[in-house]
């Protein structure tokens, strides 16, 4: 994949998992994608911040 204005890498297999994480603001949406989807969203100014962290982790210990 070839984007010109976005940045990607790839996690190992060994990250595989159904649920996705997305952070805007203070708030946090866990979308587990089961069978029949499970969702909910938190806001939380703490665990924003704790999701930002684990994510700026992931991203530099995968390469391009």
């Amino acid at each position: 994949m070839k984007e010109p204005y976005l940045e990607y890498k790839i996690l190992s297999k060994a990250y595989i998992t159904p649920n996705v994480v997305w952070i805007f603001g203070d708030k946090v949406a866990n979308i587990l994608w089961l069978e029949k989807p499970i969702a909910f969203v938190t806001e939380n100014k703490e665990l924003a911040r704790s999701y930002r962290e684990y994510f700026e982790y992931l991203w530099k210990i995968n390469k391009k």
